[in-house]
């Protein structure tokens, strides 16, 4: 059985899949929400009552605090019970076929990846407005994590659901080291001030 999470998003979720079925699948506040929500979720999938033999956990691009959350979250469970743990990027599981997955990177600059299949055609990558704009009138479905706003009529609001990252796990995972998240440029983070008299 495999459980998969992922906090990428505004909307984050959790599913337990066994052999390709989807048994349970639930949502929780992810994103900037200070990650509370996927503990929760585990308990609300009653994960302490079933055999599970590996996770998948979603590693961004999108919100720092909530891919972080998420990881922790699946390190911890990983590590509790000696089980593998697979990174798989967020933006695989926001629907079956060929799509592009764009995002607010901040700052003027947009986030941008084809995907088919559960495969990427082209990885995450910066892009301008205009290259955005290009991208998507060749006809491919656009999603966004959240609503764009003006410029992007065609673009449809979808987060990465945790059922269809399952499916993107390997079929022999193998332990590894703690999952990066993927952030395609530095966080913007104050420093913070001195605390030494002067």
């Amino acid at each position: 059985m495999i459980l998969a999470i992922d906090s990428s998003s505004g909307t984050g979720s959790a599913a337990l899949v066994d052999a390709g079925r989807l048994l349970r699948e639930v949502t929780f506040a992810g994103g900037r929400s200070r990650g509370g929500g996927a503990p929760r979720a585990l308990e609300e999938l009653a994960v302490g009552e079933e055999e599970i033999h590996s996770v998948v956990v979603g590693t961004g691009p999108g919100s720092y605090n909530g891919i972080r959350s998420a990881i922790a979250v699946a390190w911890g469970f990983c590590a509790a019970r000696g089980i593998p743990l697979s990174p798989v990027s967020s933006l695989l599981a926001l629907a079956p076929g060929e799509y592009l997955a764009a995002g607010d990177a901040r700052q003027g600059i947009f986030y941008l990846a084809h995907i088919r299949e559960g495969l990427f055609e082209k990885e995450p990558g910066l892009v301008s407005r205009e290259d955005l704009s290009r991208a998507a009138a060749g006809g491919l479905p656009l999603f966004f994590p959240a609503d764009p706003g003006d410029g992007f009529p065609s673009a449809v609001v979808a987060t990465p659901r945790a059922a269809l990252l399952a499916g993107l796990a390997p079929a022999t995972p193998v332990p590894a080291a703690i999952p990066l998240p993927i952030y395609l440029k530095p966080p913007n983070i104050t420093p913070p001030r001195s605390t030494h008299a002067r």
